[in-house]
């Protein structure tokens, strides 16, 4: 008989580096931010999402939000990926001829630079968009440059878009609504997943990544040189304000695009978010290049310091100043971390 407990046990531990203040808090109960409403914007530290256990499975329920769902489809909602490394686990164990979830066989749009690609070709670029479109308004507002405005595209239902040649893929349950889609390309400006970022205010996922095929995360390798110096961001819009960034978006940290000397690291600048400060201190620990940022600059990302009246390239000059390895970048990063 399949033990769903110990399969639902393994993937609450598989899934908790990715959910923000993770804690065990007891036998079978485990608490974190709840990552359909985002819980307090306000208090970074209020945690009020659930998984507990209740008659043999798992359950997840928000006390923000007050969703309430099986611990299955919280994780077909939140990590596609790992849903289906689940299905495919507990179809193993039960030896049953259970229904898949991911029905369409992707890689038949494979090989498809975005303008080309199928799915992307069914929607408006946002350089196709009237000025007056609040997809454009909000793209213009955060100071995107207008060259990558044709390679980022518009979607009025984006889990509906996804569902439509890809079925199942998002679970009915989870709310759809408008969302900017950000293609991740390859080295020769072919797709292999897409990110939807969330445009109106309100209970959502900010992003939700699909991939269409088996790669990391990286987005705008196909804008990347990599014998040269090539900086690493954590959100793909705030790559485009450099002229030789990519961004890690989930991707493996080993990967060798950043193990590559050239490359340079940029996280955001939050001094008191623990889980930054760790990951910049294994950065450092690595050997790895990166920036740790100013004190007289407040902003939280790269986005945030252009819309506050920094010129990109005045951002380009500051960025290259601040660049450290080594002991210099422990001193700089104590100084900085403010914990």
């Amino acid at each position: 008989m399949i033990n769903t407990f110990w399969i639902e046990s393994k993937y609450i531990n598989m899934l908790s580096n990715k959910l923000d203040l993770f804690k065990n808090k007891g036998k079978d109960l485990y608490n974190f931010r709840c990552p359909i409403c985002g819980d307090s914007e306000r208090n970074k530290f209020k945690a009020r999402g659930f998984i507990f256990a209740k008659e043999g499975t798992f359950l997840y329920k928000c006390h923000n939000c007050s969703v309430s769902t099986s611990f299955r489809n919280f994780l077909k909602d939140f990590d596609n990926t790992l849903y289906a490394e689940y299905l495919l686990e507990t179809k193993a164990n039960a030896n049953t001829a259970e229904p898949m979830s991911f029905k369409t066989d992707i890689t038949k749009f494979a090989r498809k630079r975005h303008d080309k690609f199928g799915p992307l070709k069914a929607l408006k670029k946002v350089s196709q968009l009237n000025y007056d479109h609040f997809a454009k308004e909000y793209v213009s507002k955060r100071m995107i440059p207008n060259i990558h405005h044709s390679t980022l595209y518009f979607a009025p239902k984006f889990n509906a878009w996804i569902n439509k040649f890809y079925p199942d893929k998002i679970g009915s349950k989870a709310k759809d609504e408008p969302r900017l889609v950000i293609p991740f390309l390859d080295e020769n400006g072919y797709v292999f997943g897409v990110q939807g970022r969330a445009l109106l205010k309100g209970n959502s996922l900010r992003y939700i990544t699909i991939m269409f095929q088996d790669k990391d995360k990286i987005f705008g390798l196909d804008r990347l040189k990599e014998n040269k110096i090539f900086f690493i961001t954590e959100g793909p819009l705030d790559s485009l304000f450099l002229h030789n960034a990519i961004a890690m978006a989930g991707a493996d940290t080993n990967s060798k695009y950043a193990t590559n000397p050239n490359a340079v690291f940029i996280y955001d600048n939050e001094p008191r978010n623990k889980d930054i400060i760790k990951r910049m201190e294994a950065c450092i620990d690595k050997q790895q290049k990166l920036v740790i940022w100013p004190e007289d600059i407040n902003e939280k990302d790269i986005n945030d310091i252009v819309v506050s009246g920094v010129d990109p390239e005045k951002l380009a000059s500051i960025i290259e100043s601040r660049i450290f390895s080594g002991l210099q970048a422990k001193l700089e990063l104590n100084n900085w971390k403010k914990i």
